[in-house]
Parts: structure tokens; sequence; C-alpha cells
């Protein structure tokens, strides 16, 4: 039995793949979860990193044993879900891929495809009445290096001296590999593994940040006011301070959805913590990391209402009913600010103009077809939600 291996290469873009995959997992997990909460996640960044591309290692290797093939075989039919280490084996009766053994009678062709996968044709299930063969085999074409897949296409051609294939093999087979093409491989892998411990650092210094400000917040909640700031100092010093070397962390803290939940937690913390005008400024950030965030709108709006600036709370308001004008949320607030503002005739006026939005874009011309089908409002509330809405809307102290 002669085994051809997948290429070096192959085999390292396929662990650094399955590298991230794990990694993200584990980044679910502590996301989820608060148990680590008394261990620095930064300093733990690259070793998660090594047992991640551990785990993924032994993963990719017992798919590929003869327990792994059976475990999948009721979906991948005797096949490895991922080709890592092996190929293919060739013995003096045919080529075997997994558990799966061609004798080398039965291949009449082999053909690679757009995705690059080399398919094995047969006649033995149709016979030749028919045009072409049909595959009855697919594995990735390109795992393996040049040499090894030569030695396939020619062993196969001694035995099947009419073999059937197409131009992509066959241009596959006889080009000249580049004298640069490994050495760039190894050089763009190598980038990889440099990305995948700065996104490693940069994730986990991300959630360390997060865990200040929610240690902050609850601090805060327990009037524990100077440990409450010095947790807020070591999220600041966090966010504010990416260091130089890391290309990934200041992308991830500066813009998009990351930066702007980042920059909502901490307008709260500073709210929780008495600066209003802190916590008014961090949500402008946050707007600007994400100009279309609802949920920035109507943190802003909370917090200008309590700081008595409520035009600009109203035109935040307004920027939320442009962008989910089928929510009744945004609408709820606007209510809830003319309450504030003793407009009882302009909410009334809203409240037929929401109505009418609603019926145009969620209810639809009631009763509708078949009886107790009318279409819902889907709205999610938290607790700041609620506090501000009834708190307006019932006059509550």
């Amino acid at each position: 039995m002669k085994d051809l291996p997948t290429s070096l290469s192959h085999r390292l873009y396929t662990l650094l793949g399955a590298t991230f995959v794990v990694f993200e997992g584990v980044f679910l997990v502590l996301w989820a979860n608060d148990f680590w909460f008394r261990i620095n996640l930064v300093l733990l960044a690259l070793p998660v990193l090594a047992i991640a591309c551990g785990i993924a290692h032994l993963f990719l290797c017992w798919q590929e044993s003869p327990r792994g093939i059976a475990f999948f075989a009721w979906f991948f039919k005797g096949q490895a879900p991922i080709t890592y280490r092996r190929w293919l084996s060739m013995d003096d009766s045919g080529i075997v891929v997994g558990s799966r053994r061609v004798i080398w009678e039965a291949i009449d062709g082999l053909t690679v495809t757009f995705f690059g996968n080399l398919q094995v044709r047969s006649f033995a299930l149709s016979g030749k009445a028919v045009k072409e063969p049909e595959p009855i085999l697919k594995f990735p074409f390109g795992a393996a290096n040049l040499t090894e897949q030569i030695s396939l296409v020619t062993a196969v051609k001694e035995h099947k001296p009419n073999l059937i294939t197409n131009k992509k093999i066959e241009k596959a087979i006889s080009a000249k590999p580049l004298k640069g093409e490994v050495i760039l491989r190894y050089l763009y892998a190598g980038f990889i593994v440099l990305l995948l411990c700065d996104i490693s650092f940069s994730t986990f210094s991300y959630l360390e940040m997060m865990k200040q400000y929610h240690q902050a917040q609850t601090s805060a909640k327990n009037h524990e006011m100077e440990k409450a700031k010095e947790y807020l100092v070591a999220a600041e010093k966090i966010q504010d301070n990416p260091p130089a070397f890391s290309y990934t962390t200041p992308k991830l803290l500066k813009d998009g959805a990351v930066a702007a939940g980042a920059l909502r937690a901490r307008a709260e913390t500073l709210y929780a913590l008495g600066d209003k005008q802190g916590a008014i400024e961090a949500a402008y950030r946050a707007q600007k990391a994400q100009p279309a965030s609802y949920k920035t709108n109507l943190l802003l709006a909370r917090l200008l209402v309590q700081d008595g600036k409520l035009a600009e709370a109203r035109s935040q308001v307004v920027s939320a009913i442009d962008a989910r004008a089928d929510e009744l949320m945004p609408y709820l607030y606007m209510m809830a600010i003319y309450c504030q503002m003793d407009k009882r005739p302009e909410a009334e006026r809203l409240y037929k103009q929401t109505m009418n939005t609603l019926i145009d874009q969620v209810f639809g011309e009631e009763p509708l077809w078949p009886p107790g089908g009318n279409r819902n409002l889907h709205e999610l509330f938290s607790s700041d939600d609620v506090n501000f809405l009834f708190v307006r809307l019932l006059k509550c102290p």
C-alpha cells in the first residue's frame, strides 16, 4: 500500500482555518459566561490560541481515522469530512480514499471540477450506453503536491490506457511549479498565523474591557463608587490605548458595531457613576462609530432627557423613527417626551400618525383572513426602556 499524503501547505491552511473556528467557539463560551472574571484574559490570548490549535489538530486527525470516518459515514459515505493529512492510498488492486476503495478496472475517467475537486468516473454502474462515465468518488485535487497528483494519474493510465480526462486535469499535471510559489504559500501562511495571534489578542482585550465595564456598573449599583471608578479606569485604558503592535485592536474599537457597543457600555457606566456629560459624549462617539445604530439613538435620547436637553432628545428619536418606522419603540419614546413636556395634543397627533404608519407597514387592513391571522408587533424592551417610558407616560416620580 502506497500512501499519497496532502501537501504541507494544505495541512497548514486547513489547521489554521479549523483553529479559527475553535477559537471563535471559545470566545462565545466566554462571552456567554462569567466564570473567568477573576482572570485577566489579555494574558491568556496566545496560550488559548495555542490550545485551540491543538484541539483543531486532534479533531482533524480523528475525523480522518477509521472511527471518525465511521462516525460521519451516514453523511459523507465513507470519506473524511475534511481532507487534512491523508489524500489517498494506492495498491495493486486500486485506490482507497477514506474507507472507500475503487479498483483500477472500474476507473474509466478522471476529471477536475470547477471547484477543484477530482472526480473518479466509471461506466460500471450505467454501462457504456451513456456518453460519459458517472462520478463515483470525489475529493480535493489540489490538496496534494504536483508529484502526488502526477503519480495518481500515471498509475490510473497504466491500468486504463483509454482513460477519459478533461483539460483541467491535463493542464494541472503538465504545469511546471514556479520556484517562488512554495515560498509565497508559506509566507502567506505565516501572515495568517500572525493575523490569528493579533485577532486572539484583540478579541480577548475586548472581552476584558467589557468585563471591566460590567464590574464598574455592578459596583456602582452596590454603591461601591471607588471600586467602580477603578474598574472604569481599567476599561478605558484598554479602549483608549490599543497597543502599537496590534492591527486589529484599533480597528475593532474604533469603527463599526463592536466599537459602538463598547462605547455604549462606556456611556452607561459613566451615567451610573453620575457623569452625565461624559456619558453623553461617549454615546455621541458610539453614534459616530455606527451612524445608523437604532440602539444608540434611544440611548442618547434617554441621556439627553435626563440632562434636560429635550430638543436634542427629540432629534435622536426622529432618527430612530426614520431607521425603524415599522417598530413601536421610537414612537413611544416620542410620546413619553411629549408627556414630560405637557404637550398632550402633540402626543395625540403622534398617536394617530403612528397608527397610520403601523397599519401601512405592519398590521394591514384588519380583519385579516384567516381568523386569528392578524399581524403583531414583536418588540424587545430593556429595563431602561420600560423605566424611561413608564415614568413619563404615567407621570411617576
